[in-house]
């Protein structure tokens, strides 16, 4: 069974796609003046949405999204494609710098804000907007970070993530890359997830751990032994006090970790 951390990740992937088609500061800078050391295109957008938004929208046992999540999506997809048609019908030119500033494409931009603000998205620039989100949203954003990391608290997870024997799609690589890219979003914006002090003191320190031990040993550790290491069991110890603070709200059913 795919873990909530694993479906977050591949949400992420599409919902960062979408985050380009929001995002019209980030149009003008990459696409149009080629200013950011990030290579990116138009049409390379497009693409890859388009791949995740099929993988996601067919699979709906791996990615049980709500009927509103399945409405926006599939809005968005509609407008895209009806950005093409009326294109190619009206002899359109597909570069961004003669299109940005249309009116068929403020449609695009605007349904992709309506997907990011029902999804929720906290990686790149957009965790800034968590204000829009509602709190069911910010619940479930908080268990899925939460439910990764579960994962690095014990011996026997952390054997089964590094040895990747078991629950593969939970290895530490895909639980480090959903913690680096969302963690900012709950230390900068702690009072819109209801995190207290001592919460975000743990949340930090964890943080800390774990940038270290990447900045110093990266993901080219032998699993074998790593997983015997104080390195290891300083990584398992802090995830287990992040776990200890939030058990208030776990009891309480606002949240949950599987």
């Amino acid at each position: 069974m795919y873990s909530n951390s694993f479906r977050r990740i591949s949400l992420n992937s599409m919902l960062w796609m979408v985050e380009f088609l929001a995002n019209q500061d980030y149009q003008r800078r990459v696409w149009i003046e080629d200013k950011d050391p990030e290579v990116n295109n138009f049409n390379e957008t497009i693409a890859e949405y388009t791949y995740s938004e099929g993988i996601i929208l067919n699979n709906p046992s791996l990615y049980p999204l709500t009927e509103v999540q399945k409405c926006v999506l599939g809005s968005l997809t509609a407008i895209i494609k009806d950005f093409y048609k009326n294109g190619l019908d009206s002899g359109y030119i597909y570069e961004p710098e003669y299109f940005i500033d249309s009116t068929e494409w403020r449609k695009v931009f605007e349904q992709a804000t309506r997907v990011l603000r029902v999804f929720g998205y906290l990686a790149g620039d957009r965790y800034i907007h968590c204000r829009e989100y509602s709190s069911e949203v910010k619940k479930q954003l908080l268990k899925s970070f939460l439910d990764a990391i579960a994962c690095l608290a014990t011996a026997d997870t952390n054997a089964k993530i590094w040895k990747r024997e078991e629950r593969y799609e939970d290895n530490f690589e895909f639980i480090y890359c959903l913690f680096h890219a969302e963690i900012d979003a709950y230390l900068e914006n702690p009072q819109e997830f209801e995190i207290d002090f001592q919460q975000i003191e743990k949340l930090k320190k964890l943080n800390e751990i774990l940038n270290f031990f990447v900045r110093n040993s990266g993901f080219t550790v032998d699993p074998e032994t790593f997983v015997h290491t104080t390195e290891c069991k300083m990584i398992a110890a802090a995830a287990r006090e992040v776990i200890e603070v939030f058990k208030r709200e776990l009891r309480c059913g606002e949240l949950f970790i599987t």
